[in-house]
């Protein structure tokens, strides 16, 4: 886990795709009644959603797979990149990470019918202010993760286009935001009610 925190993550931040250091920064959302946190990370939606929402000004992406874990990895983030930057840090995390990596593979059926996805999407406006929220629920995070590159994989095959290069971030992409799927694919609005207010200036 190490290794991956010494990685940048993507933002868009006043216009611009600009690199965060991997869990950096903790935020609390609502899920299902209760408080849970999250650490930054990266995600595609900073390379797609700015151009469905022009006036987006900043768009930051959270993990919340380890709620009760996210400030302690906020502080692992913070040690591992500090060590990075020493003399031969960077060999000494890549060890650590060796010797601490499982190779157990990840959870089978059973387990992943245990587990769901939960997505929230708060957009607030240039005073900070919470202008909409917006929940979505869906399988397993493996499980989905898989239908969504099969899908992709299927998008990209069947629209035979040359691939973009998403960090020029010119608004034209193989896949478009919009594109249909599958009903039984990704996520669905979630039972948690979602507020929305028409925002001056939203930032995500």
């Amino acid at each position: 886990m190490a290794e991956g925190l010494i990685l940048p993550s993507p933002v868009w931040r006043h216009g611009h795709v600009v690199d965060d250091t991997t869990a950096g920064r903790v935020r609390e959302f609502a899920v299902r009644g209760k408080h849970k946190h999250a650490v930054l990370v990266s995600g595609t939606e900073v390379l797609f959603l700015p151009s469905a929402v022009p006036d987006l000004d900043t768009l930051t992406v959270y993990k919340g797979w380890f709620p009760n874990l996210s400030r302690a990895i906020h502080v692992v983030s913070a040690i591992a990149n500090t060590t990075a930057k020493l003399p031969g840090g960077r060999q000494l995390i890549e060890a650590v990470n060796t010797r601490a990596a499982s190779g157990g593979g990840g959870p089978d059926g059973v387990e992943r019918a245990k587990t769901l996805s939960h997505v929230v999407a708060v957009a607030r406006d240039d005073t900070g202010e919470v202008v909409g929220e917006v929940h979505l629920e869906g399988p397993s995070p493996y499980s989905l993760t898989c239908e969504l590159i099969a899908w992709a994989a299927q998008r990209l095959a069947s629209e035979r286009r040359e691939p973009s290069d998403p960090w020029r971030h010119s608004g034209s992409t193989s896949l478009s935001p919009a594109a249909p799927r599958p009903a039984s694919r990704g996520c669905d609005a979630a039972s948690q009610p979602s507020r929305t207010r028409r925002p001056s200036r939203r930032s995500p």
